[in-house]
């Protein structure tokens, strides 16, 4: 039975895979392989399938020959209108170029799934970077949002600072699911000059920004950030104002009271808030400074 209490059938099937190209250096098979997996009837998002006729990118492991499975169950199988053919060695180069020239192509589907996949490199070439600079600013909230994740992830200078202009200059009626991977890569973030952007985005109204952007600010511990976490304390998020009692104790280096586990602030959050501003007021402008 699915969530919803409808009958859901899975049918373990296989399928036949036209090799157009690999991106593996180890890949030892030949212009046509076979994939075992699971297929939802009807059709749910939480496990990846294959279509008939389908185009897609697709990472596999190796079974029982000579049988593949998906690698993942969120990026095993990416559907694509077309992948443009890439001369070249194998190798996650040859695939960064690849959907890099996706990027540069009209289909908006196409870019959004070359989007999630780039934002899985730890590394990405200047000639990436440049054509994922203009897709930051894209009219497209999925498109820009995606994009600005990817400059995250790859610790691109000032991509806090363009989050935070894009989201204040661009109101979405409805959030992207882009927003979900941007909160990761801010708290992965913490540099000294992301700090002022950060801050900012420490008053988002989207939760998974401002829960991110805390996260950032508590890598980087520094003073700078004191005023900002101290106006947090009185967040209507319970879980933003912990993060700020437990930041500011870091970045001051109290303990006891001034640093409670989640169990006991969720047990009385006004007594360590209050404590916290009281600190403020008597001895912390000062040590911000």
């Amino acid at each position: 039975m699915s969530p919803a209490r409808k009958p859901l059938i899975r049918q373990r099937v296989v399928a036949k895979i036209e090799v157009k190209e690999s991106y593996n250096k180890e890949f030892q098979g030949g212009a046509e392989v076979y994939v075992a997996f699971e297929k939802e009837i009807p059709s749910t998002a939480s496990v990846p399938t294959l279509s008939e006729a389908e185009t897609g990118l697709m990472f596999l492991k190796a079974s029982s020959p000579p049988f593949y499975e998906f690698g993942d169950r969120f990026l095993g199988a990416t559907p694509f209108a077309s992948l443009p053919l890439q001369h070249g060695p194998p190798g996650l180069s040859k695939l960064e170029s690849v959907l890099a020239r996706v990027l540069q192509q009209s289909d908006p589907n196409d870019q959004i799934n070359a989007l999630r996949i780039l934002e899985g490199f730890d590394e990405l070439s200047p000639a990436t970077i440049a054509i994922l600079d203009p897709l930051a600013s894209s009219g497209s909230p999925e498109i820009a949002l995606s994009s600005i994740a990817v400059l995250l992830k790859a610790r691109v200078s000032g991509s806090a600072q363009r989050l935070d202009t894009y989201l204040r200059t661009h109101p979405t009626d409805s959030v992207p699911m882009a927003i979900l991977s941007i909160g990761t890569e801010l708290g992965e973030a913490g540099a000294i000059e992301d700090l002022t952007a950060l801050e900012a985005l420490m008053t988002s109204e989207l939760l998974s920004i401002k829960l991110g952007a805390m996260a950032g600010v508590r890598k980087a511990r520094s003073p700078h950030s004191a005023r900002a976490l101290v106006e947090r304390l009185d967040d209507p998020n319970a879980d933003v104002r912990f993060l700020a009692v437990i930041t500011l104790s870091e970045i001051f280096g109290k303990s006891g009271d001034y640093a409670p586990n989640m169990r006991l602030f969720g047990q009385n959050p006004d007594l360590y808030t209050t404590m916290w501003k009281t600190w403020w007021i008597e001895e912390g402008q000062g040590s911000s400074r």
